[in-house]
């Protein structure tokens, strides 16, 4: 198992300054960086050296990151650049600062107008998401972020989850966070899709 702190890969590190981990998990890590080419901000989300390693985890995530690149809509946090070259592929998406939905629902009094209108907002980028044949797999109050403006972006896209035994979570309701937002049908090893992302 991998134990090393994530890092940003070597040919990013001239481009990409200052950069600060926002979040990790077991096949990448995502980072907020600011981009001295393009005098912005932004994130770029990494795979492990272990994932890149296997060919068929490593095409998955270039595969998906060219998917979300084609997606052009206000609610989607845009992909700027996939970096395919050596063992260690990245893709680079605009930053957005704010804060998580779940915080934001935390710490704004909200109308029930005002929260619908939201969320509508949110389904509104799932459904550009879906257009282009991606499917998010990670929807969570965690991967949805509001900036000032009350504008939602759906972000935080992950290579993938965790492996789990639905059985033993249905069985004694230990589940991570994370997974309270997985469908009772891909916790029984169906298929993750469109109308799973909107639960």
């Amino acid at each position: 198992m991998e134990h090393r702190k994530p890092r940003l890969p070597q040919r990013a590190v001239s481009r990409y300054r200052n950069p600060h981990l926002l979040s990790q998990g077991s096949t990448g890590a995502l980072f907020h960086a600011f981009d001295a080419t393009l005098q912005r901000d932004v994130a770029l989300k990494t795979i492990t050296t272990r994932e890149a390693k296997k060919e068929e985890r490593k095409e998955q995530f270039l595969r998906r990151a060219k998917l979300l690149q084609e997606v052009d809509n206000v609610y989607v946090a845009k992909v700027l650049e996939v970096v395919a070259k050596d063992d260690e592929p990245y893709y680079v998406t605009q930053f957005i600062d704010g804060l998580t939905l779940g915080k934001t629902i935390e710490v704004v009094d909200y109308t029930v107008s005002d929260l619908m209108k939201l969320l509508t907002n949110c389904a509104a980028g799932l459904a550009a998401l879906h257009e282009r044949g991606f499917i998010h797999g990670n929807i969570t109050l965690d991967s949805i972020v509001v900036n000032d403006d009350d504008h939602p972006y759906v972000c935080r896209f992950g290579l993938a989850r965790e492996a789990i035994n639905p059985e033993v979570a249905l069985r004694t309701g230990s589940l991570p966070t994370a997974y309270r937002f997985i469908p009772p049908e891909v916790l029984k090893g169906e298929k993750h899709d469109e109308l799973g992302n909107l639960y």
